[in-house]
């Protein structure tokens, strides 16, 4: 799930389904949170509450029911490059006495929301390719954009100037490249393992 919006006059709104196929009632919270990514592809998640009215911000899905959720970025206008966050919908545990102590699985679902100011384009460069000692390929991309650039099926083999650069490498670079997230004005560290997997031998020595 995922939502790109530009924004306009500093505010900008979207709406998500949550739908419960349950035969039980589903209880609900919310929360958001900016999604800052690292030069090694790192993820560390801040809260951000403030910058967005959602609603409704708790709630209780009916069984085999859906629910419409709308959110309003109400944070500092963007001025030369985007904001990624993730809004988070959570199971609420519910406690009942008569089951006692015991362990309950609860479930949290994000959807990734991209704000950006008008005309922002993502710029993506091939830094190059270093063989590591241990087998392993550090490839660096820059992002010179405003906007946040997410790979996509192609992975690194889609950055501008690396397909040639990586060809030799194999499918790795398309697939085990980990966090495809490069944010606006900044250089994406990729460490890649092209060796082929160890093969698996099958049970009782067929």
């Amino acid at each position: 799930m995922g939502h790109h919006l530009e924004t306009s006059a500093g505010t900008t709104s979207g709406r998500m389904t949550l739908r419960n196929p349950r035969n039980t009632a589903l209880p609900i919270e919310t929360r958001v949170a900016e999604r800052i990514v690292t030069e090694s592809g790192e993820t560390r998640y801040e809260p951000a509450d403030a910058d967005f009215l959602v609603f409704p911000p708790q709630f209780i899905v009916p069984p085999r029911s859906a629910q419409t959720i709308q959110f309003r970025y109400l944070g500092p206008a963007l001025q030369d490059r985007s904001r990624a966050y993730v809004l988070f919908v959570t199971e609420a545990p519910v406690i009942n006495p008569e089951l006692g102590v015991g362990i309950q699985m609860i479930y949290e679902l994000g959807a990734a929301v991209y704000l950006y100011p008008p005309g922002a384009t993502a710029d993506l460069r091939f830094e190059g390719a270093n063989p590591l000692p241990d087998g392993r390929v550090e490839v660096l991309v820059r992002n010179q954009g405003g906007r946040h650039a997410v790979l996509g099926v192609e992975g690194l083999l889609s950055v501008p100037g690396a397909r040639g650069a990586l060809a030799s490498y194999g499918e790795a670079m398309t697939r085990d490249y980990g966090n495809p997230i490069i944010p606006p004005y900044s250089v994406r560290r990729f460490v890649v393992d092209p060796s082929p997997a160890p093969a698996v031998s099958p049970p009782g020595g067929l």
